[in-house]
């Protein structure tokens, strides 16, 4: 479930749920129960910052990507995540999910 990035699924015809920037508000990690790994691969020319969405709605800043620089990650089904440029101007959201472990930014 990607807004403003690419995944590869694993499967073909995945269409993801559309979160978008202007739901931010909205977004919240739910429980730990169900582990995934995800990599984030930074395709841009500038730099992109990831954030987890912790269980209160605050962003937590866990890693900025250079360019081609590639960030794997164990987090949860129910955690989201944001993307922001170098701006910090959001970019695009992530929820994770089991068929797309790749994202490019």
């Amino acid at each position: 479930m990607v807004s403003g990035c690419a995944t590869t699924p694993k499967e073909k015809n995945i269409k993801p749920l559309n979160l978008n920037c202007a739901s931010l508000s909205y977004f919240a990690s739910i429980n730990s129960e169900e582990a995934v790994s995800v990599s984030f691969t930074n395709h841009q020319q500038d730099k992109r910052s990831l954030y987890w969405i912790d269980f209160d709605g605050k962003e937590v800043h866990y890693k900025t990507l250079q360019q081609g620089e590639t960030y794997h990650v164990t987090t949860y089904l129910t955690h989201p995540w944001v993307v922001r440029n170098e701006k910090q101007a959001c970019v695009g959201t992530y929820m994770p999910n089991q068929l797309t472990p790749e994202v490019v930014l």
